[in-house]
């Protein structure tokens, strides 16, 4: 899922982020809440290397998002879901620190500890398939992303 919630890049670097997903899931009364992460790199960690794909991705609307093999590069449908389900229809923007690939990034809000403008986050879409859900343009780290949540 996408986060309901927008933040600017201060997430609390890797183990905030994957508490604020588990918060979030919990709240939504997913099954395994503690599992959830977020799907972010850091300057110093890749994404795939910490997000287990172990098999087929769906959506909190239970779409299928994506296959382990593809995961990465492409998605089937986007993710373009909130914790409770509901179709994010504005700010469809997510911070990702993360390549088209899984890999990270250079800009990643200072490990995601940054929240100004003078330093920069990539980010992702929530509202396409292509690899542009992890690797789109990119932002100062003051502007408001979600961020996505996967259960492993």
């Amino acid at each position: 899922f996408a986060t309901s919630t927008t933040s600017n890049g201060i997430l609390g670097g890797l183990a905030g982020a994957n508490a604020d997903c588990q918060t979030l899931a919990a709240a939504a009364i997913l099954s395994d809440p503690d599992s959830y992460v977020a799907i972010l790199s850091s300057s110093t960690v890749h994404a795939v290397d910490r997000v287990h794909i172990k098999g087929p991705v769906f959506n909190t609307n239970g779409a299928l998002v994506g296959h382990p093999e593809r995961f990465w590069a492409a998605l089937v449908n986007a993710v373009n879901y909130d914790e409770a389900g509901t179709l994010i229809a504005t700010d469809k923007v997510t911070w990702t620190g993360t390549g088209a690939y899984g890999q990270k990034d250079s800009t990643t809000c200072t490990n995601w500890t940054d929240g100004t403008a003078g330093v920069s986050g990539r980010d992702g879409k929530t509202d396409v398939s292509t690899s542009a859900w992890l690797t789109d343009v990119g932002a100062t780290c003051d502007t408001l992303r979600r961020f996505y949540c996967i259960s492993q």
